[in-house]
């Protein structure tokens, strides 16, 4: 049947037209928009030609890791806790991918963490899907100490990430004993 067929009721003899019933709108639409997508597309089981939607495969399996942050915060200075809370994004092509494991590297110079020598806390693969607010559970952190860190994940099938992009925070004053100033005072 042609779409022809289906428009011819819907136009009155002076070629102004009827309104159209929105199950009438919807086959219309729906068969073309169709036709558009699965024109030249492989067939399924039963013979019916798929769809776009049902042909994309993801390409990658694995999961990744974005915006690694650190008290909320992408390289924050002046963290002012002393077990700071990391966190990160997740991200998948994969639908209904999730993160099955972590593992957390923090170290006290950059060219550590690249050798991945955690010397300030390695937290070894933890069986968690938690990604905010993980607590830092290393050695413990003094005033104004630089911190690199990055990490890794695990997916739900137990394949591992490739590791985070490093990222850094440092420590503030954490001592009332650090800070070593006076009161402004007006000229006199």
């Amino acid at each position: 049947m042609r779409i022809e067929d289906y428009l011819a009721p819907n136009f009155r003899d002076d070629d102004t037209a009827l309104p159209l019933s929105r199950r009438r709108f919807l086959t219309l639409t729906g068969g073309c928009i169709t036709t558009l997508f699965c024109v030249g597309r492989p067939r399924n089981v039963l013979g019916q030609e798929k769809c776009r939607s049902e042909l994309q495969v993801s390409v990658s399996n694995s999961i990744r890791i974005a915006d690694p942050r650190c008290e909320y915060r992408i390289h924050p200075l002046g963290v002012d806790v002393a077990k700071p809370r990391l966190s990160w994004t997740v991200e998948s092509d994969q639908r209904a991918q999730s993160q099955g494991a972590y593992r957390i590297l923090v170290a006290s110079d950059e060219n550590k963490l690249k050798q991945n020598q955690g010397d300030l806390w390695d937290s070894g693969k933890v069986t968690s899907d938690q990604s905010i607010q993980v607590d830092y559970a290393g050695a413990k952190l003094s005033s104004q100490m630089p911190c690199h860190w990055k990490v890794r994940l695990w997916d739900k099938n137990g394949k591992p990430s490739p590791w985070s992009k490093p990222s850094r925070w440092s420590m503030g004053l954490l001592n009332a004993d650090d800070w070593k100033a006076q009161w402004i005072r007006p000229y006199p």
